[in-house]
């Protein structure tokens, strides 16, 4: 590691910009818990690092009493988050735990789930069903047969004096997710949103496989998608896309010269299902649109779609990681799962979207238990705009990993789960990148 490096780079950042603290960080005391979109920083101070991690801690220790959590996260391997669930636990909350249970077996010791799940099973037989407290695994998707449990979603039924809170995203309750991920989590406080993303979490905990598992729910300017998709079905960031019309935005909208404006801040591109999106884009681009991608991980072919010459050139795309050792190894790397749309969608000259939660672009994402959430709010809409444009001007200096003069691959920092490469139930949930 190269901390020196890492810090002249901060330095750099917060020079560039006033707004960075606005955009990647939150506030720095939170009294009550409250709604909107939190962004971390992992290559800020620990406060906008663990703004994410913070703000959930948060929910969790106001938790009163006689009301419940319920959380589904790929992984919990944050010692705080768990010391906050036992407290929880003890003063009469009722805590319930959903990971993948690759993250926690004999291959992957996870001391810190293996503490919580003992924790949560204490003085249950004197609780109502309702109110006990567990934690448990899903052997691949939940509610599917294949996949994984990627869901990262976390609910309060009264938490600072307010009932039924709502966050998801693209974070894990993992320190990992704050010191080496950029992640996003959108807190909505809605008892009709509450009540399906609780009857989804009961399907969860079956770990059983539904023969239609995929839902769906509207609840005011939110649309909120649970996968996996049922067969046959499109996938739902290609639909969105394939309803884009480059021109005729209203004013007001799209990128303030009538054309469509673009948003992308993705991990994972991979697969016929990334390959398909890359298509779409590219020919957005050349009709148009105003688009700007980062993320961390394409696939060869996914790149060369999106770098493919064209009128109007290949779709502007910035890789967000960070490789401080030169070892291969991304220590930093962009794990939000963002797409922001404005401008003429569907016939609609004066569209705002913007779509989080957990989905990748990938094959196995499909297959996978994932949140895909799209809001027409401006707010979220202005606030994914500006993380998107910033870092795609003050990406972090990265470097491409070589052995004996040929490019190989590089792959994202695992600290906290299976080796990238190794199969779940017959997919590849995090293919390694290989770089031509």
């Amino acid at each position: 590691m190269r901390p020196v490096r890492a810090v002249t780079l901060l330095a750099i950042m917060v020079m560039l910009t006033g707004a960075f603290v606005a955009i990647n960080g939150s506030p720095p005391a939170e009294a009550a818990v409250s709604s909107g979109i939190t962004i971390n920083n992992p290559l800020a101070g620990p406060k906008r690092q663990f703004a994410i991690v913070r703000k959930i801690n948060n929910a969790i220790r106001k938790a009163p009493p006689g009301s419940q959590i319920r959380i589904s996260s790929w992984n919990v391997r944050s010692p705080s988050s768990v010391r906050a669930l036992l407290k929880a636990k003890r003063r009469g909350v009722s805590v319930q735990v959903i990971i993948a249970k690759e993250n926690s077996s004999k291959r992957v010791p996870n001391g810190l789930f293996r503490k919580l799940r003992k924790g949560l099973r204490k003085g249950n037989a004197a609780r109502t069903p309702d109110m006990r407290s567990w934690a448990k695994r899903c052997r691949s998707s939940c509610r599917g047969t294949t996949g994984i449990s990627h869901t990262k979603y976390f609910l309060f039924s009264t938490t600072g004096g307010v009932n039924h809170v709502v966050m998801y995203g693209s974070a894990n309750l993992t320190t990992l997710s704050a010191t080496h991920q950029w992640n996003t989590l959108n807190t909505v406080i809605d008892p009709a949103l509450y009540n399906f993303m609780a009857t989804i979490f009961n399907q969860q905990r079956s770990d059983a496989p539904m023969a239609a598992p995929f839902a769906t729910g509207v609840f005011g300017a939110l649309q909120m998608d649970v996968l996996p998709l049922n067969p046959a079905q499109p996938t739902p960031m290609l639909t969105d896309l394939n309803n884009v019309v480059c021109v005729g935005a209203a004013p007001g909208y799209g990128n303030g010269r009538g054309k469509t404006r673009i948003r992308i801040a993705m991990t994972a591109t991979l697969g016929k299902v990334g390959l398909a999106v890359a298509q779409r884009l590219h020919a957005l681009q050349q009709q148009g649109c105003d688009i700007k991608v980062i993320y961390a991980v394409m696939g060869n072919r996914i790149l060369g779609v999106l770098r493919a010459p064209g009128p109007r050139g290949g779709v502007p795309i910035k890789q967000v990681v960070k490789d401080v050792d030169h070892d291969g190894v991304y220590d930093f790397y962009l794990h939000s799962k963002v797409m922001v749309i404005s401008g003429n969608v569907a016939g609609n000259p004066a569209t705002n979207l913007a779509v989080d939660g957990s989905t990748n672009w990938t094959p196995v994402a499909m297959s996978s238990d994932e949140t895909y959430a799209r809001t027409a709010s401006q707010a979220a809409v202005n606030k994914y705009s500006q993380f998107v444009d910033w870092w795609f001007v003050h990406a972090p200096s990265s470097w491409s990993y070589r052995k004996n003069g040929r490019a190989s691959f590089n792959r994202l920092a695992q600290s906290d789960g299976p080796a990238y490469g190794v199969k779940v139930k017959g997919v590849d949930p995090y293919q390694k990148l290989q770089l031509s």
